[in-house]
């Protein structure tokens, strides 16, 4: 809720001296057809996957534009903003969302010294994508189509460009999305 991000960025920002990044990596919303779609199914999934980084971003502005290194505020998105992904519609469509926002964010807050960006990992066989049906054809095709060796992608791949985002050698990306994805995502 917005109370509670509110409340969480106050009490970082006081026991730390400051907020220098903030990373949403909110996903939530199950599995299920668009045809099984409910009016509360759709606005849980938007409100749990979308609108905590718009709330992030209100409650923590101000401390990230504090001091003399950029702020910087990094989302976590996924294929599905962009690709047409079976039993993900309302989840890829808060990803789509989820990726506006941040586009948005940037233009409003990035004068004050803040960069907004965002990463979009592949499919990595964690226990979030285990949970969703078809699962393992979906690591297996997307492993298929990687254009990097037989490197797989892991967590650590997309731990590290969230790093590089939130270091002072980002400041000039702002309002972008980076796939890590082994090339998949260029492929027809």
């Amino acid at each position: 809720s917005k109370e509670d991000v509110e409340a969480m960025v106050e009490c970082v920002a006081q026991k730390w001296g400051g907020l220098d990044i903030v990373v949403s990596n909110a996903a939530a919303g199950g599995f299920r057809d668009l045809d099984d779609l409910t009016p509360v199914n759709f606005e849980a999934v938007l409100r749990s996957n979308s609108a905590p980084v718009v709330w992030l971003a209100q409650a923590a502005w101000k401390h990230l534009a504090e001091g003399d290194a950029h702020g910087k505020l990094v989302a976590v998105s996924s294929h599905g903003s962009n690709w047409a992904v079976p039993h993900y519609g309302a989840i890829g469509a808060s990803k789509a969302a989820l990726e506006a926002l941040v586009r948005h964010l940037a233009l409003e807050y990035g004068d004050r010294g803040i960069n907004f960006n965002c990463v979009l990992p592949g499919i990595i066989a964690t226990d979030a994508i285990a949970s969703m049906p078809g699962s393992e054809g979906l690591i297996e095709a997307a492993s298929e189509r990687m254009m990097v060796g037989k490197r797989r992608l892991c967590e650590q791949d997309v731990s590290s460009v969230v790093a590089f985002l939130c270091g002072d050698g980002s400041d000039l990306i702002q309002g972008q999305t980076l796939v890590i994805d082994g090339g998949v995502s260029i492929r027809v």
